[in-house]
């Protein structure tokens, strides 16, 4: 017998269930007693949530946030002085279409969504992007970010002499540090080709 009132608990383990296994609204209906609309309807509620909380919680430091990553940056001058974030890609296992299942197969192996993630010194998520097939590269999801936009439209970082200093008569501004798979720019660091690096430092 389907039930019609559900707690945000219940809405959770729908999204998970269906969202996470990859299976089939009617496969979600039959294991938590749930109509299959009722199914689509708490996945779309339970999304629409997490990007609600997700746009007040996951945001560019600024301001004197900012400042604070900054001065932590400069006590750990080598190897990347004004280091405030730190840029990857990893890969979200996903049931890809079968006429598309190479373009979503990462180097891995398997298929994948690729997700840009940025961190600050305090590991605390600063910037997801997400949604490219698991074989695109770095780079180029990089390159269609808004985080890109940011950056290279000057609105990341702000233009504040909170954010300037000098390490050996060079103008140090805040960072995003990625490894060599991106392209290296004023505001975005990475090492030299073949370089090896002690990540102990970070």
């Amino acid at each position: 017998m389907f039930v019609t009132a559900h707690s945000p608990r219940l809405k959770l383990a729908t999204a998970l269930v269906y969202l996470g296994g990859g299976v089939a609204s009617s496969y979600a209906s039959s294991l938590l007693g749930i109509g299959r609309s009722t199914v689509i309807k708490h996945v779309v509620d339970t999304c629409a949530a997490i990007v609600h909380v997700w746009q007040r919680k996951i945001q560019l430091p600024v301001g004197d946030e900012l400042a604070e990553l900054f001065r932590m940056a400069e006590a750990h001058v080598p190897p990347f002085p004004g280091a405030a974030l730190f840029m990857d890609g990893t890969y979200e296992p996903w049931r890809a279409p079968r006429a598309n299942e190479l373009e979503y197969t990462c180097h891995y192996g398997y298929t994948s969504v690729q997700v840009q993630l940025v961190v600050d010194r305090t590991r605390r998520i600063r910037d997801v992007y997400s949604g490219w097939p698991g074989s695109t590269h770095d780079a180029r999801v990089w390159r269609n970010s808004p985080l890109f936009e940011a950056v290279s439209s000057g609105k990341w970082p702000p233009k504040d002499e909170r954010f300037r200093t000098e390490v050996e008569g060079f103008r140090i501004f805040p960072s995003i540090v990625a490894d060599a798979a991106y392209p290296a720019s004023p505001i975005v660091r990475v090492p030299f080709k073949g370089a090896k690096s002690d990540s102990s430092s970070f």
